[in-house]
């Protein structure tokens, strides 16, 4: 997704059960858009991608609801792992 309103576009268009969401999308966040979907979607697991290690951004999302956090660059092994986990 480019931005944060086109994934809320997505997500209302598709019911996801998982939706792996950058923190810094323009217009809306990664947090914001799983704000607006987390009580709609009680069975979506969220994960949030962060380019640097803000402690403030993580604490953020996981009291909105992510499930998962994970830092970029990303371990892929670890995160495929991490994926299948969660699901």
């Amino acid at each position: 997704m480019s931005d944060g309103n086109k994934a809320l576009e997505m997500f209302r268009a598709h019911a996801p059960d998982l939706m792996i969401l950058d923190a810094s999308m323009p217009q809306l966040s990664g947090v914001d858009v799983l704000r607006h979907v987390r009580n709609s979607a009680r069975s979506l697991t969220p994960v949030i991608l962060t380019g640097g290690r803000n402690r403030t951004e993580r604490l953020e999302a996981v009291a909105a609801g992510a499930t998962e956090f994970f830092e970029k660059p990303l371990d892929p092994p670890l995160f495929v792992a991490k994926i299948q986990q969660v699901l």
